[in-house]
C-alpha cells in the first residue's frame, strides 16, 4: 500500500505534459503572432519609451539605461517559448487550430500587422500618465513619511 501510494504521488508531482504536436502548433502560432522584426521593433519601442521616462536623466545616462535595459529583456526565442507555453496552458488543440486558421485570415493578418501600433499608442499613453502624475505621487506620499 505503501509502494503505490508513493508511485502516485510521484506520478502526481511530474509536470504535466503535452503533446509535441500540441507544442509544435503552439509555436507556429506565436510565430506567426510575432515574428522577429516585430519583436525586435517592439523591444526597441519599450526601451525608448522607458528611456524617455526617465525624468531628469543626463542624456549619457540615457544611452546607458538602453543598454543595459536591452541586455536584460528576453530574446525572440526565449520570448516564442514562453508565448508559447502561455497557449498551450490556456487553449486546448482545437482552440490553437481556430487561432492559427484566424490568424492566416485577413483579418488576422491585419491584427498582427496594427497590432504593434496598438501597443505602442498604449504605452504612450501610460508613459504620458505616469510622468505626468507619478511626481505629484511621489511628492504627497513623500510629505506624508518625511526624513528623519
Amino acid at each position: 500500500m505503501k509502494i503505490a501510494f508513493a508511485v502516485v504521488f510521484c506520478l502526481a508531482a511530474l509536470p504535466v505534459r503535452t503533446d509535441d504536436d500540441m507544442n509544435k502548433l503552439a509555436v507556429e502560432l506565436a510565430r506567426s503572432v510575432m515574428t522577429a522584426e516585430q519583436f525586435k521593433a517592439s523591444m526597441s519601442a519599450m526601451v525608448e519609451q522607458s528611456a524617455q521616462s526617465l525624468p531628469d536623466t543626463p542624456e549619457g545616462a540615457r544611452d546607458e539605461f538602453k543598454i543595459a535595459m536591452a541586455k536584460i529583456l528576453p530574446s525572440y526565442e526565449e520570448s516564442i517559448d514562453f508565448t508559447a507555453g502561455l497557449l498551450v496552458k490556456y487553449y486546448d488543440r482545437d482552440e490553437l487550430k481556430e487561432l492559427a486558421a484566424f490568424y492566416r485570415s485577413p483579418l488576422g493578418q491585419k491584427s498582427i500587422k496594427i497590432m504593434p501600433e496598438l501597443q505602442r499608442d498604449s504605452m504612450g499613453f501610460m508613459t504620458e500618465r505616469l510622468q505626468r502624475e507619478l511626481p505629484k505621487m511621489i511628492k504627497a506620499i513623500s510629505s506624508k513619511h518625511p526624513k528623519k
